[in-house]
């Protein structure tokens, strides 16, 4: 554990440890056990703190809101906090849709190089990499709903939010990655 290492660390190191301005000494049976009782307290305030985290994501989530936090490239936050489509990189999204879609285009490395060509490595201070192809070409969350598997309840939250991609299009895209690997082992 991380606290037989760090009592470890301090008997080989010779250093002294002090909370606040008070010395402890870790090394005695009396430190040793404040030692683990306050890793016992943190770890449970920890835990509290996580609980209150979640339990404050599903009230908004029942309210119809997706929590503060990371948003799909494509979309943004708008002043009251609700989910619109950039305009600028949607249009990002859609070319990444449309490039894999074209007959010499083999791989997400080649819809990758053809973006970057286009757009340049970053917009709005967002990085045009290969994991934003994959998460793109892969998220049917660009079609209009959002959904969030909230595993430790067993329910599926679920938003609807501006369509980036159209149904037949994203379906021609997933047609394609169900045969490209066939087409890759026939070449090499």
């Amino acid at each position: 554990s991380i606290k037989i290492l760090f009592i470890q660390l301090v008997k080989d190191s010779g250093c002294k440890v002090f909370v606040g301005s008070e010395e402890k000494n870790i090394l005695s049976d009396e430190g040793n056990f404040e030692m683990g009782f306050f890793s016992l307290m943190s770890d449970y305030e920890r835990r509290r703190i996580k609980s209150r985290l979640l339990n404050g994501r599903r009230n908004k989530w029942s309210e119809g809101k997706i929590h503060s936090g990371r948003i799909l490239f494509g979309y943004e936050r708008d002043e009251n906090g609700n989910i619109k489509v950039n305009e600028k990189e949607s249009v990002v999204v859609k070319d990444i849709f449309k490039i894999y879609l074209r007959k010499d285009v083999k791989s997400y490395r080649d819809v990758l190089s053809r973006i970057n060509k286009k757009y340049g490595k970053q917009m709005n201070g967002k990085s045009l990499n290969f994991g934003l192809v994959s998460r793109s070409l892969n998220n049917d969350s660009y079609k209009g709903l959002m959904v969030i598997d909230d595993k430790k309840i067993d329910k599926k939250w679920e938003f609807n939010v501006e369509r980036i991609i159209e149904d037949e299009m994203y379906d021609l895209v997933k047609k394609k990655k169900g045969y490209i690997p066939i087409l890759i082992s026939f070449i090499t």
